[in-house]
């Protein structure tokens, strides 16, 4: 069944793609072909997508749409258990709550997102992607790029040790898995934290080293850089390039269409022309900016406008336009006072609670750990044990073999013995039939010499008898006188 669901998803995604690219080119600078999308979306996968580009179009345009749509993209994401799109858009959202002034919906998002993320577990639900080591760097990924979102969040609250923590763990991370646009971010963020503290030198190295990344990859925080170098040489009052360095964040930030950063520039830039009594040019950009923030609904931001321009008005001697502006800033910076200091304190008291979580987790987490050693400690025992079983009985069998190997040599000893022994007998007895041939093939030479001999030897012993007979009776015939 999750197989035939994963597919399912997979092809919807698929569909999406063909979709969106339908629409691609009417996409950078408006949203129209994405409602297109979203009105006809074949399934939900697309239905989702489709809610997060919106999210994301809106995310420095319009905080409360970009909320709005994200919020919808998240439902279903949970709804289909996409865990790493849920961290991803959780890591928008809380971005978004953060640039609202919603301190506690801003850290609630960040946590879910920070829980999902750190589970390796998550790599699962990311579609497209085989490669293991693929699935962990976009795991990581999207770590390192709530830790940066994370950090802003602290910088906010004034958790500057805190916010340093996040953006250095967010760029150990993005190192990790060269992650180049949260390396940048990470630079980028720790900048400003020096920025903030006074510490110029510091936060030069690190908005450079944003800058010098950002330029080899064309990224789109270039605006947001920019602005920020501009501010560390306004800090050191080298005011040219502090006005150059603004100049070049507004035509880098409106060709990227990012309208928050377009803002921040414009109203770095009023100040800045103010400080030198540069009224007219102060009053433009500060319009500027207060367009862009009354699109954005950014409160803190507008109310700063609102300061600016009632200063430059009075200067003017505007009387009227100082007093109307003033009269702005005052009651939406005594709103904003009220509503930050209920966000604040809301968020120091959830901070609390998920300080203890966090303790709670980390007690669990050294339990678990603990555990594990014991386990694996327990295991190796074990395994050393039936390894020592293993050996004793292999040394048994072996020590029975070589018993067996030696009875067996003994008797094949004892065989070659009898063997050897037998293969002498023998050699002896054939030596002795040899000699027995012999003596017999000589016996039988010498007999045939003595028969040969012995022939002559009968004629001459028959011949001689015959004398004697021949000579007795010549005797007897002489006796008789008869010769």
């Amino acid at each position: 069944m999750k197989k035939i669901l994963s597919d399912k998803i997979k092809a919807a995604f698929l569909v999406y793609l063909l979709l969106f690219s339908c629409f691609a080119s009417a996409q950078t600078n408006k949203p129209d072909s994405l409602h297109a999308i979203l009105l006809n979306a074949p399934n939900d996968t697309v239905l989702l997508q489709t809610n997060y580009e919106i999210g994301l179009f809106y995310a420095e345009v319009n905080i409360d749409s970009s909320i709005l749509y994200l919020n919808k993209a998240l439902a279903i994401a949970e709804n289909l258990d996409l865990k790493m799109k849920e961290a991803d858009i959780l890591d928008w959202l809380g971005y978004a709550y953060s640039n609202s002034n919603d301190y506690p919906k801003s850290l609630d998002a960040f946590s879910r997102a920070v829980k999902i993320a750190e589970d390796p577990l998550t790599e699962k639900s990311i579609i497209g992607i085989s490669d293991s080591n693929k699935l962990k760097s976009k795991r990581i990924e999207r770590l390192a790029s709530i830790y940066n979102s994370l950090g802003l969040l602290f910088g906010r609250t004034g958790n500057i040790s805190e916010q340093v923590n996040s953006h250095q763990k967010a760029m150990d991370l993005s190192e990790s898995v060269g992650d180049s646009l949260a390396y940048i971010w990470g630079t980028m963020n720790l900048g400003e934290v020096y920025l903030k503290l006074g510490e110029l030198d510091s936060a030069k190295l690190f908005v450079q080293r944003a800058l010098d990344a950002n330029d080899l990859i064309d990224g789109q925080y270039g605006g947001y850089i920019l602005w920020l170098m501009g501010r560390v040489y306004e800090a050191r009052g080298d005011f040219d390039s502090s006005k150059e360095f603004f100049e070049k964040g507004i035509l880098f930030s409106n060709e990227k269409n990012t309208l928050s950063i377009s803002g921040d520039v414009y109203l770095s830039l009023a100040q800045l022309y103010f400080a030198f009594s540069k009224l007219d040019s102060a009053r433009m950009y500060a319009i500027d900016a207060k367009d862009i923030f009354s699109q954005m609904q950014s409160d803190d931001k507008l109310a700063n406008t609102y300061h600016i321009l009632s200063k430059i008005y009075e200067k003017q001697d505007l009387q009227d336009s100082a007093f109307r502006y003033l009269k702005e800033y005052v009651t939406l910076n005594d709103s904003i006072h009220v509503l930050e200091k209920k966000n604040l304190m809301a968020f120091q008291n959830m901070g609390f609670n998920e300080k203890i979580a966090l303790q709670e987790l980390e007690k669990e987490k050294i339990l678990i750990q603990s555990q594990t050693r014991t386990y694996s400690f327990l295991a190796a025992i074990a395994f050393t044990v039936i390894v020592i079983i293993l050996l004793v009985i292999n040394n048994r069998n072996r020590r029975k073999a070589n018993e067996l190997l030696a009875v067996q040599n003994s008797k094949i000893e004892k065989q070659k013995e009898k063997l050897e022994k037998a293969l002498v007998e023998l050699k002896s007895t054939q030596a002795q039939l040899i000699q027995s041939e012999k003596m017999a093939s000589l016996g039988e030479l010498t007999a045939g010499i003595a028969h040969e001999i012995q022939n002559p030897l009968n004629f001459v012993n028959n011949f001689s008898e015959i004398n004697k007979e021949l000579i007795a009776d010549l005797k007897e015939e002489i006796e008789k006188g008869d010769l």
